[in-house]
């Protein structure tokens, strides 16, 4: 079962009682951009759906009685061109500030990212591939360096290298990154990634 929900933090209280396995996902009703990235995750994840249910409930205790494991934990990629700073020199250092992000819509990734989240490491220029994983280890916090306090930063760390990196030509030539980001929004430098996309990427690096 997926649940949309606005506010990842009231979420897990609110869900905290469910039963069986549960998946959050973003959505704000107010925001059309929001409502395209569920419905694009909702195709991309799943083969079908069997319901689609729309509800609104005063408390948990009136639904379900029991406690039960449930993710909220989302996956990202973020690009880099390899010669500013590449993911060999992210891992020795070992921990990073993914600072520099300037886009509006980015910025909000960066803003959504919460610590544990997964992230794909790209590399733009000539390499167009993803090369290895990343966790994130601090959430967003204001760009010291930006003097107007609008720019923020979050801390990842290092994982590891893919077994080979996964071209984006290779993404593009499989019709079940479609609906992807990295395929869609070419420019965009932080980006969500489901976890259907994220399985299959990891399946492609293996081959």
């Amino acid at each position: 079962m997926i649940v949309p929900v606005r506010d990842r933090a009231k979420a897990a209280t609110t869900l905290a009682g469910i039963v069986g396995d549960v998946e959050v996902g973003d959505l704000d009703l107010g925001d059309l951009s929001s409502v395209r990235r569920f419905a694009a995750s909702l195709v991309a994840s799943l083969p079908r759906l069997d319901l689609l249910q729309f509800a609104a409930f005063q408390g948990r205790d009136q639904l379900w009685h029991r406690r039960s494991k449930y993710s909220l934990r989302m996956n990202w990629l973020v690009k880099e061109e390899p010669e500013n700073y590449s993911y060999s020199q992210f891992q020795a250092d070992k921990t990073t500030g993914w600072a520099g992000v300037k886009n509006p819509v980015a910025q909000r990734h960066l803003r959504e990212m919460q610590k544990g989240d997964r992230v794909f490491f790209y590399h733009t220029g000539k390499e167009k591939a993803i090369v290895g994983t990343a966790t994130v280890s601090k959430v967003a916090y204001a760009d010291p360096k930006d003097r107007r306090a609008s720019l923020s930063v979050v801390e990842l760390a290092a994982g590891k290298a893919l077994a080979r990196p996964v071209t984006l030509a290779e993404i593009k030539a499989d019709k079940r990154f479609a609906d992807m980001p990295l395929v869609r929004i070419a420019r965009l430098s932080v980006q969500p990634v489901t976890d259907a996309q994220w399985t299959m990427i990891e399946e492609m690096a293996k081959k």
